[in-house]
């Protein structure tokens, strides 16, 4: 769990690995690479563009644990939030 570091059962929001931390920067490297390959994204925002897609995900996985856990909110919530994050993250650092 990402709040406390306790082992939960995969799939609980909120839980984090090493592996599936290790698999979303990867992810975010391919996405970004791909971007700026297909013409999408300048090669100088490229880093931009991974680090705000790690808080994203980051920041998932803190709601899931805090706001979904408690019912505050559902997981198309989270998951709204957590794009926005990244995206306000990616423009101001812009």
């Amino acid at each position: 769990m990402i709040t406390n570091w306790q082992t939960v059962p995969a799939g609980t929001s909120g839980g984090v690995s090493g592996i599936g931390t290790a698999a979303g920067l990867a992810a975010a490297v391919v996405v970004s690479l791909s971007a700026n390959w297909f013409g999408l994204l300048p090669r100088r925002w490229v880093g931009t563009s991974v680090l705000a897609a790690a808080l994203g995900m980051i920041t998932d996985s803190l709601l899931g644990a805090t706001m979904e856990k408690k019912k505050l909110l559902n997981n198309n919530w989270v998951n709204f939030l957590s794009t926005l994050l990244a995206a306000a993250v990616a423009t101001l650092l812009g």
